[in-house]
């Protein structure tokens, strides 16, 4: 009717339930739960449905909106009508839901009549059924807007990671077809976020505790990009583990080339003016698409050979590089700046993130502070959860209770068993 909207919610009696039919009160009460649990994961701000939310409090506010629940009888068509019913402008009889697919996606079969006397009609039929319905826009509003006290602490949980991490949930990865490589489900997992992060910087930090199966993940890139895609792949590592890589590598039947760190800083290519400068690298260094660094706490500072190599190797063709280590942070916060820096390759790398300056965050967090009461690592959690993929054993414990490695290794009983594993504390040697 013109200048005043009516929504009338049309539920009531139905026939027999025969055929393991459902009563349409009880349909009615599932809805309104699910609903519920809508609402509260979307009322949230800063909700990506607070500004519908909050343009569906202000039109129920207007005094012209009447909303009513029939319940008589059961009703199941839907209707738009305008006009009185001293003068009918149109009826609209669909199967469309009030709702935006009904509305506009789906299919929908309507009838719509201009002839005043028979939308006089049809007006006349809804006001019969507006006078034995009964008030629910006070329902309506508690459905939509509940005390904030009513929700629990799960549903804020839940709503933050929601916040946080829905981007990821909407834009799935396709799959990355490892299968050369086993990876436990734990690992798998990690994995995957890593993907996403390396899809998105072009550089990741995985800094899984001790004995968590790093190296396993650093062989799943590798067959991603080389085995799948056909690029070509370097390991860096400390001279120590060039032999293990080289051996994972081949057991796996992966094509990738390894070189330890020294290696790197004397190639001809990389350091050009180098005293022992010799040919290392199998490729031109532009042909490489993904840079593997085992130990990558070793590139904390910006003044090693290795580390201006580095530099030199992800300048031109743009390369992908995943740093493995357990001790991103060594001595300080500055050693984090300078890993996500390598990859990163200027301060406003992460502007799209909300993160002006890399530097100014890290200033801010206390990099500069010698007193660690000082310090404020909460103000880098943006940063670190945007480029690294960090779980310790704990957490592997408490979220995959009784884990074990795809050939049936326990990971406390291999580190045990192992003593201290490369990255706990330990340095090696990065020559040759």
């Amino acid at each position: 009717m013109p200048g005043r909207p009516y929504l009338l919610e049309n539920l009531g009696a139905a026939p027999d339930p025969g055929l393991g039919a459902d009563f349409p009160l009880r349909r009615f009460d599932l809805a309104l739960n699910l609903l519920a649990e809508e609402r509260d994961l979307a009322r949230f701000p800063p909700s990506r449905a607070a500004r519908q939310l909050a343009a569906i409090d202000h039109w129920l506010d207007q005094p012209s909106v009447q909303v009513r629940r029939y319940l008589a009888q059961f009703l199941h068509g839907k209707a738009y009508l305008f006009g009185t019913v001293e003068d009918g402008r149109a009826a609209l009889v669909t199967s469309a839901n009030l709702t935006g697919a009904g509305l506009f996606a789906n299919l929908e079969l309507g009838l719509v009549h201009y002839d005043p006397p028979v939308v006089s009609e049809a007006l006349g039929w809804f006001e019969l059924l507006w006078r034995q319905a009964t008030e629910y826009k006070d329902d309506l509003r508690a459905l939509l807007f509940p005390d904030p006290g009513l929700v629990d602490p799960e549903t804020v949980y839940l709503r933050a990671l929601l916040e946080l991490y829905g981007e990821e949930l909407d834009t799935p990865l396709p799959p990355a077809g490892v299968s050369a490589v086993a990876l436990a489900p734990f690992q798998r997992d990690g994995f995957e976020r890593a993907r996403r992060i390396l899809g998105r910087h072009h550089g990741v930090i995985y800094a899984d505790g001790v004995g968590t199966g790093k190296t396993e993940v650093g062989l799943a890139f590798i067959e991603e990009y080389a085995l799948r895609r056909g690029h070509h792949a370097l390991v860096v590592a400390p001279a120590q583990l060039v032999a293990n890589w080289e051996e994972r590598i081949s057991r796996a039947r992966l094509p990738a080339q390894v070189v330890s760190y020294q290696q790197l800083a004397s190639d001809e290519q990389l350091a050009p003016d180098a005293p022992h400068r010799r040919r290392h690298l199998h490729n031109a260094r532009d042909s490489y698409r993904l840079i593997v660094v085992d130990e990558g706490h070793a590139l904390r500072s910006p003044d090693t050979t290795w580390h201006r190599a580095i530099e030199r190797l992800l300048g031109g063709e743009r390369k992908d590089l995943v740093l493995l280590t357990a001790t991103p942070i060594n001595n300080g916060l500055w050693d984090l700046y300078h890993l996500v820096m390598v990859f990163a390759r200027h301060d406003r790398a992460f502007a799209a993130d909300g993160i002006a300056s890399v530097r100014d965050l890290f200033i801010r967090a206390g990099a500069n502070e010698r007193d660690p009461e000082n310090l404020d690592p909460d103000v880098l959690f943006p940063l670190a959860d945007g480029v690294s993929v960090r779980r310790d054993r704990r957490f592997i414990e408490d979220n995959y209770p009784g884990a074990t490695f795809p050939d049936g290794r326990d990971p406390e009983a291999l580190r045990v068993m192992l003593g201290r594993l490369p990255g706990d504390g330990e340095t090696h040697d990065l020559g040759t």
